[in-house]
Parts: C-alpha cells; sequence; structure tokens
C-alpha cells in the first residue's frame, strides 16, 4: 500500500501534548487521519505499553519520536538524503529531549509548589540549553535559508515550530536571541499548510 491508501488512526488522549507534533506532520501533507481519543489509560489497548501509538492499518507503531520518523519518511519530510536525515533527526531529537523534559518534570508533577519549582527551573535552564543547540544546529544545517536543512519544509522545521510556539516563553528578549528558530518558526506558519 502507497502512503496515500493507508489508514491511520493516531491513539492519545483528548488534549494537547506531544502527540500534536504527529498532527503537524499530518496537516503539513494534507494527509487524512482519524484521531482516536483514549478517556482512559486502563480501558485503552496497552499491548504496546505505551501511549500515544500511531496504528496504520493492522500494525502499531508506539514512541512520539519512532511514529513521527515513520510518518517523515513517510510522507517525504525526512530530508532529501542521509545526510540531511540525520541533520532533521538532530534537530528533532534535541526538541523532543526538551518536551520530554517538560512533561517529565512540569506537566506530570501534582504537587503545586514542586511544579512552580521546576517550572522556573525549565525555563531559566532546560529551555535555554535547548534554544541554544536548536540555533546552532539550524545555523550549521541551514545555509541561512528558510528551512533547517536543505531547501523544503522536514519534519524537523515542525518540530522547531513546535518548540517556539508551545514549549518557550512569549518574551520579545527571548525571540531575537534566537533570530534562527523563529525564522524557521515564520517559514513554517507562511509557506507549509500547518
Amino acid at each position: 500500500m502507497t502512503s496515500t491508501e493507508n489508514k491511520y488512526v493516531l491513539n492519545y488522549f483528548n488534549r494537547h501534548g506531544k502527540v500534536e507534533l504527529c498532527r503537524l506532520i499530518f496537516h503539513c501533507v494534507d494527509a487524512k487521519y482519524e484521531d482516536n481519543f483514549i478517556e482512559n489509560y486502563t480501558d485503552s489497548d496497552t499491548s504496546l505499553g505505551f501511549m500515544p501509538y500511531l496504528q496504520v492499518n493492522e500494525d502499531k507503531i508506539p514512541l512520539i519520536s519512532v511514529i513521527c520518523r515513520y510518518l517523515a519518511k513517510e510522507f517525504n519530510l525526512a530530508g532529501d538524503n542521509h545526510i540531511h536525515q540525520a541533520k532533521a533527526d538532530a534537530i528533532a531529537q534535541t526538541v523532543m529531549l526538551l518536551i520530554d523534559t517538560y512533561y517529565r518534570n512540569v506537566f506530570n508533577i501534582e504537587d503545586i509548589d514542586t511544579k512552580k519549582i521546576n517550572l522556573k527551573d525549565y525555563l531559566s535552564n532546560d529551555v535555554e540549553s535547548a534554544a541554544d543547540t536548536v540555533e546552532n544546529l539550524i545555523k550549521l544545517y541551514s545555509n541561512n535559508g528558510d528551512w533547517c536543512v536543505g531547501n523544503k519544509c522536514s519534519y524537523a522545521d515542525l518540530f522547531v515550530y513546535e518548540m517556539a510556539k508551545h514549549y518557550f516563553p512569549s518574551d520579545p528578549q527571548f525571540t531575537e536571541r534566537f533570530p534562527h528558530v523563529y525564522k524557521i518558526k515564520r517559514s513554517v506558519e507562511e509557506k507549509s499548510k500547518v
């Protein structure tokens, strides 16, 4: 089957989260997919032991980073060659590490005081470090173009967009310090279908 003939079902909880990275890929290429919202994890298919998971026809694929790499390859968003794919993976994995840190250290913490302390640490340390790394990778890989890698949108661009939109502070000084990150964000907003 080709990617246009496959049936894609994205299984996740009914909220914004890591799964948004998969949805961005589907929207970017205008691919049809279904959301299957799981109300209670204990009621869902837990045979994989992970949420979310993507069902492609009868096959089930767990883990956001694996799902996104699969979709990027399936829809030609992984890069034009193996070097571009490795560069896109490096940027996407750096973003994924930041997002994982947010969910592990902030989102999933129930104690309000601990959550506040962790959020402050996340914003001052984790975000700064990830922003520096991604900014440097974009400078190194983009040749000052509109995209992270090569001359077209890749899944790395979608990851940078998601990171800048939902995981970075909206402070104008922060935006000025990371011009390459925000240039990619604007390119995705203006030139892709998301």
